[in-house]
Order: structure tokens, then C-alpha cells, then sequence
């Protein structure tokens, strides 16, 4: 049975921890496996990893597409699908013009940031600015 509830992201983590939500089973893709056989959530490592907890069992499907991310997702069995097409990550197209405030922001933001850091950014003209996007 799928039940539904509107919610924010971030009280997500405590409702798996007190009982509130309960999942007997996790489906989530992860990465495909390194060298040692582990995997990463990729892009998902926000509460899944509290559901996988709070849960009985993961179900995975590896994606090689997903970038990596530090994690120790712990995985019980791998679901197959009937698609052998990988599917690439989805790219939003852009909403928001980029002016000349979102450039001046970002050309201030952009001193801290080191080539090849990791960093996590929102959606819109300002991370996009940010991001160097055209």
C-alpha cells in the first residue's frame, strides 16, 4: 500500500527515527559499485539512509550516472527492471534570467569557492550565476 503525506524535506529524518513513518522496505538507486563493491546514493543521500535504518530491508538499482558520494548505504538485495536503457540525470532548464546583481553575488561567492570543491547549491539565477551556467 502506498500512502502518501505532503511534508517537507528536513522533519523527514525524525519521522523515521521516532516511528512516525515506517518503511518495512526502501527502493532507492545508488551508484554503481567502486572497486571494493561499494556503493553511494548519489544525489539521494538526504533521509534515505534514516528510512533504510528505520526499515527492515533496501532494495537497490545501481545507476552508473549517479555521481559519488560519501555514505555506507547498507544494501539487502538488488531489483532488476525490465529496461536495460540507463537513464541520464534529468538537467532543469533554466526559469530565471541571470542580471547583473546575480552576477555581481556570484563573482563575490566564487572567491571562496576552490577549483574542484564539492559544493551543494539551490535552483535558481543566483546559484546558476554561481555555477558559471550560460
Amino acid at each position: 500500500m502506498l500512502r502518501v503525506i505532503p511534508s517537507h524535506l528536513s522533519p523527514l529524518n525524525g519521522y523515521f527515527e521516532s516511528g512516525v513513518l515506517r518503511a518495512d522496505v526502501v527502493m532507492v538507486h545508488l551508484s554503481a559499485p567502486d572497486e571494493s563493491g561499494e556503493y553511494s546514493f548519489g544525489t539521494a543521500n538526504d533521509f534515505v539512509s534514516t528510512a533504510i535504518e528505520a526499515g527492515a530491508g533496501c532494495n537497490r538499482r545501481s545507476q552508473r550516472q549517479l555521481p559519488w558520494t560519501f555514505c555506507e548505504p547498507r544494501v539487502d538485495a538488488a531489483v532488476s527492471t525490465l529496461s536495460s536503457t540507463r537513464r541520464a540525470l534529468q538537467r532543469k532548464s533554466r526559469a530565471e534570467a541571470i542580471g547583473r546583481l546575480e552576477q555581481e553575488i556570484a563573482a563575490h561567492i566564487g572567491r571562496y569557492i576552490e577549483d574542484g570543491t564539492t559544493i551543494q547549491i539551490g535552483i535558481g539565477a543566483i546559484p546558476d550565476a554561481v555555477l558559471g551556467e550560460p
